[in-house]
C-alpha cells in the first residue's frame, strides 16, 4: 500500500508538473505571439517623420469658392527615410473625414499643381505630410488658403493730365506701412491700353516697363489694376517707379510720369 500510495502520489506530481508545464508553455506562447503581433503593428504604424517647411499656396482662380495654383514647399534636411509627400485639402483641424487628397509626389519633387476650378467644398487649409515605406506621417505642415476672386483688386490711376505717355517700370503694393514687407501677390493684371505689356509693370524687374498708348493722357484715362489679391483691404503702402523721359529703366524715350496718382481698393 505505501508503495502504491507512493506511486499514486508520484503520478499526481508528474501529472501536476506536466499540467503546469503545459499551461506555462501555452501562456508563454500566447505572450510571444501577442508581442510579435504588437511589434508587427508597431512596424506598420506611421511614425513621426521630418516635416516640410516654407509651405505656400497662391490661389490663381478668380472664382470665389474655387482654387487653382501650385502648392510649394522646402523639403526637410534629411529625407533618407522618405518616399515622398502627400498633399491634402482639409479643415483647420486636419480631420480625416471629409478631407480631399490632391495627390502624391516622390522625393525630389517639391510642388504639386492644383487643377483649375477645384472646389474648396467648405475646406480651408492645405496640408503636406511626409510619407515613408511604413506609411504617412501623423504630423504635417499646413497653410491656410486665401480664396480670391476677380473683385479683390488694387489699382493705381493717373489723377492729373499728362503731356506724354504714362510709363511705369515697377509697381508693388504692401501691407507694411513702409513697404518693407514682401509685395502683395496678384493673379491678373489689366490696363486701359497696351495690355500686352501690362505685366511688365508688376513683374518684380525694374528694367522692364509698361507705357500707355495715349500721348497726352487725361486724368482718369489710364490705370494699372491687379486682381486676385489676397485681402486687398490690408494694403498700407504703394511703391512705384515711374518712367523718365530719358529712357531710364528701359522705358521708351519720351514716356514719363504723372504728377498725381490715385489708389483704388476693390473698385
Amino acid at each position: 500500500m505505501p508503495r502504491a500510495t507512493g506511486t499514486f502520489l508520484h503520478l499526481l506530481a508528474a501529472a501536476a508538473a506536466w499540467t503546469i508545464w503545459t499551461w506555462s508553455s501555452f501562456v508563454a506562447a500566447e505572450v510571444a505571439d501577442a508581442d510579435a503581433a504588437t511589434g508587427a503593428r508597431e512596424r506598420r504604424l506611421p511614425v513621426a517623420l521630418p516635416i516640410v517647411t516654407s509651405l505656400d499656396f497662391q490661389d490663381l482662380d478668380l472664382n470665389r469658392g474655387n482654387i487653382s495654383g501650385a502648392v510649394v514647399w522646402t523639403p526637410p534636411a534629411d529625407t533618407s527615410e522618405l518616399t515622398g509627400y502627400v498633399v491634402y485639402l482639409s479643415d483647420q483641424a486636419a480631420s480625416p473625414s471629409g478631407r480631399v487628397e490632391f495627390g502624391f509626389v516622390p522625393i525630389g519633387t517639391n510642388t504639386l499643381d492644383v487643377e483649375e476650378n477645384t472646389s474648396l467644398a467648405g475646406l480651408t487649409h492645405i496640408f503636406v505630410y511626409a510619407r515613408s515605406a511604413l506609411g504617412v506621417s501623423p504630423n504635417g505642415a499646413t497653410v491656410e488658403v486665401c480664396d480670391v476672386s476677380g473683385e479683390d483688386k488694387l489699382a493705381i490711376e493717373i489723377a492729373r493730365d499728362t503731356t506724354a505717355p504714362w510709363g511705369v517700370a515697377e509697381l508693388t503694393f504692401h501691407a507694411s506701412g513702409r513697404c518693407e514687407d514682401t509685395p502683395m501677390r496678384w493673379a491678373e493684371v489689366t490696363t486701359e491700353s497696351n495690355f500686352g505689356d501690362a505685366a511688365l509693370a508688376v513683374d518684380g524687374d525694374i528694367q522692364t516697363s509698361w507705357y500707355s498708348e495715349c500721348v497726352a493722357c487725361a486724368a482718369g484715362a489710364e490705370r494699372l489694376e491687379v486682381s486676385g489679391v489676397c485681402k486687398p483691404d490690408t494694403v498700407r503702402c504703394v511703391k512705384i517707379q515711374q518712367c523718365k523721359m530719358d529712357g531710364s529703366y528701359n522705358c521708351p524715350i519720351g514716356a514719363g510720369r504723372s504728377e498725381g496718382l490715385t489708389l483704388s481698393v476693390n473698385g
